[in-house]
């Protein structure tokens, strides 16, 4: 997303940590290296590293978590170096850059933060954080990839905390290339029509044994009276009016879109662990959103005055109730128009945001 922002004005070259052999090839604008530095040890280390991830979204854990973060070399005593240094393996194919600007991408790429610092001393570094809700516990324990850099590039208001809590260097936070699209509002979609209802996304199969799973089902229970539309990975359920109607899943992007824009209110019960992009594909269209409130997409509803978010069955179908009373779910519609206002773009205007953002600490543009 930022390195196509980026490649309007300026040649792109990705260097990805990954693959079993070095690869070279063109993907779009971008010229792309595959380093070749996987490995079975590696691959058992980004495993420990991922639970460690797990672990610092769950309250019980945090206190383990900060402390690993406090005592150098804990890190990777616990999940193993190789999570921690792949990028070393790799410095004679990186060298052969000369780049004005490099960007890293991702909050715990520290070894690629001391190889930039090896090689291109004095070259300007952007850090990219993409910290996942739940995850701020873990980010002290990776300080270090903010060390040399110049500017971090943040999209929501909880990662520009949680960055600004372990770095002095500017944090900026950027709004994102989402818009509305005039095509979905044509006509709704053929599986709902004109009613109303709610959309309800679960990121999980319509009948698995997944919470989410579950949550839509009990708002086709508890509300036999409303039409609930279940966006299910492998089916869209349509329940309602006595009957349940059972269709191919949503396959095109802009199904998705026109379910979410002619709903009373989007019910996203697993919102995107960054930036919670659906929940904002909804707001443009002037649908509120309900979320669980321990996820990425609570900002969006609670900053934006434009949805609601629930902790707990009791407050879900609370929640669930108030969006089924028109004049509240029309307010709440009314009010996202300010938020996406603020901080989603179309695809040029997040090109100029990105560089507008740049230009405050490298003088490159």
């Amino acid at each position: 997303m930022v390195a196509g922002a980026l490649s309007v004005r300026a040649d792109v070259t990705v260097y990805a940590s990954q693959g079993p052999e070095v690869r070279r090839f063109t993907d779009g604008v971008f010229s792309v290296v595959e380093l070749g530095t996987d490995s079975d040890e590696r691959t058992e280390s980004e495993r420990k590293l991922a639970g460690l991830e797990y672990l610092a979204s769950r309250a019980q854990a945090r206190s383990l978590i900060a402390g690993i973060g406090s005592e150098p070399g804990r890190l990777a005593t616990l999940v193993g170096r190789d999570a921690l240094e792949h990028w070393s393996r790799a410095e004679s194919l990186v060298a052969e850059a000369q780049p004005d600007l490099v960007v890293l991408a991702d909050y715990q790429q520290m070894g690629a933060a001391r190889l930039a610092a090896s090689l291109w001393p004095g070259t300007p570094v952007v850090v990219l954080p993409l910290v996942p809700s739940g995850a701020s516990a873990l980010v002290p324990s990776f300080a270090g990839t903010f060390k040399e850099a110049r500017l971090a590039l943040v999209f929501t208001e909880d990662e520009r905390r949680v960055v600004e809590g372990v770095t002095d260097i500017p944090v900026a936070r950027v709004a994102l290339p989402i818009a509305s699209n005039a095509s979905v509002l044509r006509a709704p979609h053929e599986q709902v029509g004109e009613r109303h209802y709610i959309a309800v996304v679960t990121g999980a199969p319509l009948h698995a044994p997944s919470s989410s799973a579950s949550q839509a089902m009990l708002l086709v229970s508890r509300f036999p009276d409303h039409v609930i539309a279940v966006c299910a990975t492998d089916a869209l359920g349509v329940f309602g009016d006595g009957a349940a109607r059972v269709s191919e899943s949503v396959g095109r992007g802009t199904d998705l879109l026109r379910l979410m824009a002619w709903a009373t209110a989007t019910v996203d019960l697993r919102p995107g662990p960054v930036y919670a992009r659906r929940c904002l594909q909804s707001l443009v269209h002037g649908t509120p959103v309900l979320v669980p409130a321990a996820t990425r997409g609570r900002e969006h509803a609670q900053l934006g005055r434009c949805g609601l978010w629930f902790d707990g069955p009791t407050e879900f179908l609370r929640a669930t109730d108030a969006l089924l009373t028109p004049p509240v779910s029309e307010v709440l519609g009314r009010q996202s128009a300010g938020y996406v206002a603020q901080w989603c773009r179309s695809s040029e205007g997040f090109v100029d945001d990105i560089f507008s953002s740049l230009r405050g600490a490298v003088d490159l543009f």
